[in-house]
């Protein structure tokens, strides 16, 4: 298990998956905290507002392309609740 937060960290492998800018996403972030991938993991991704509501965590166009292939399911909430992506 790993928690990642969006920050302004840079990392080399958002130069590797192309992102727009070399900033952590939270999928990212939570990935590369991990010691050992297994076989079968489940990413959760939620963003929580100020005043505690659930808002849209879908990963962007940049992690969603790794994210599928490591991950075996993508959970992420939005404004309703989560959803399975």
């Amino acid at each position: 298990m790993a928690i990642g937060s969006n920050n302004w960290k840079t990392h080399p492998k958002t130069v590797k998956y192309g992102y727009m800018y070399p900033y952590l996403h939270s999928e990212l972030d939570a990935f590369r905290k991990i010691k050992t991938p297994t076989d079968r993991m489940i990413l959760y991704n939620f963003r929580l507002s100020k005043t505690g509501k659930l808002g849209m965590a879908r990963p962007c166009k940049f992690c969603m392309p790794w994210c599928t292939h490591v991950f075996d399911k993508i959970i992420f909430s939005n404004e309703e609740g989560m959803f399975d992506g």
